[in-house]
């Protein structure tokens, strides 16, 4: 086969006392508690229970944030590490066969910005379907004295990603009428016009 077997890739996502059923589910998926992964499973929390799509708010002077996980795995992973704003700020290797990984990393937070965790394995490892194990949580927000979160480069390159997808769907003979394209295309430009306006206010 030539693509990836169906479910290789899932998410999950914290239920907490709540039953299983689909409005649950999607509950939880809106709010961000959970992770993608095709292998590992991880649990992450900050400041001993502030889960994922959750926000930490600190005064304007800023101040630290404790982050915790718990790495489960079948697949054999080498790092786990704490990323903000798309960068590594902290990573542990993961001792050979080890099957669970505790991580624990304390930050001093002055500006307002997103943490997620990851689990990176090596390439080609059986029996994840995929290129190489791999699980990312959604990101946990700190807030610090009301910031927003900025991100010129981010904000950026989302800006050049709509464009590229405008030049592809302009075109596109698919459309069932025009009044569908115009409604797509509309959507492309407010889109870009708040990645335009956050790149502005990045710092």
């Amino acid at each position: 086969h030539r693509v990836e077997l169906v479910g290789a890739t899932r998410g999950y996502f914290h239920l907490g006392a709540a039953p299983l059923t689909w409005a649950n589910w999607m509950k939880a998926l809106l709010a961000g508690r959970g992770f993608v992964t095709n292998g590992p499973l991880i649990e992450f929390t900050a400041n001993k229970g502030v889960m994922p799509g959750e926000e930490i708010s600190l005064p304007a002077a800023g101040g630290s944030v404790s982050f915790q996980a718990t790495v489960s795995t079948a697949a054999p992973i080498k790092r786990v590490e704490l990323v903000s704003n798309g960068v590594v700020v902290h990573g542990v290797e993961v001792p050979e066969g080890a099957q669970t990984v505790n991580f624990a990393h304390t930050i001093q937070a002055a500006n307002s910005g997103w943490y997620s965790l990851r689990a990176v394995g090596a390439e080609r490892t059986f029996p994840v379907e995929n290129s190489r194990p791999l699980a990312v949580t959604n990101p946990i927000y700190v807030m610090v004295g009301g910031q927003p979160i900025r991100d010129r480069a981010s904000a950026e390159y989302f800006v050049k990603w709509i464009d590229t997808l405008t030049e592809m769907a302009t075109p596109h003979p698919g459309w069932r009428s025009e009044k569908e394209k115009a409604h797509v295309l509309g959507q492309f430009r407010e889109a870009r016009d708040i990645f335009v306006a956050r790149a502005a206010e990045a710092r």
